[in-house]
């Protein structure tokens, strides 16, 4: 009897272990990738020329927030320049979710370079949403091997803009 409880005991145990640890790591997962930094539930803030996503709201504030909660990011006066290089091309703002953008200000998606494959403002495998009263100006310049560039790529969703200042 009492083998059967310690058993009982360890598997229990280790069962709230996994489920503890499949949780955390979804919770980390990246959702977003903004200029190169991977936003997640546990750090969803990015300011201008950060490398890295912040847990806590900058005390200066921020220029991008990814609402997990809401499917939703915040770009307020974004300056995106850095690109993302995944197996689809390179990015500067790469989603796995649903995703509805919030313009906020004056944003920008600006590269000029040699980028190998193909150049994305905005790569979405989802729906993508653009709202807000800000403004987007998507400019790039790619002069690769193989060459192209893509201000908002969807691979599988609708793209929606509406009510937005301006998307250029």
């Amino acid at each position: 009897m009492k083998r059967s409880i310690i058993r009982i005991w360890v598997c229990s145990t280790m069962i709230i272990f996994l489920c503890m640890t499949a949780t955390m790591a979804l919770a980390d997962d990246p959702i977003v990738i903004i200029n190169k930094v991977e936003l997640t539930a546990l750090a969803p803030y990015w300011v201008n020329g950060g490398t890295t996503a912040l847990s806590a709201e900058p005390v200066g504030g921020y220029n991008a927030y990814l609402d997990v909660a809401n499917s939703s990011l915040i770009l307020k006066n974004a300056d995106i320049d850095t690109f993302n290089s995944s197996g689809k091309g390179d990015c500067a703002i790469e989603t796995y979710i649903d995703l509805t953008i919030f313009l906020a200000g004056t944003n920008t998606i600006a590269y000029t370079g040699t980028g190998y494959d193909k150049l994305y403002g905005i790569y979405g495998f989802r729906d993508i949403s653009l709202e807000g009263t800000g403004s987007l100006d998507i400019q790039f310049s790619n002069t690769g091997p193989k060459g192209g560039s893509f201000g908002i790529f969807n691979t599988m969703g609708s793209l929606t803009i509406a009510d937005c200042g301006a998307v250029d």
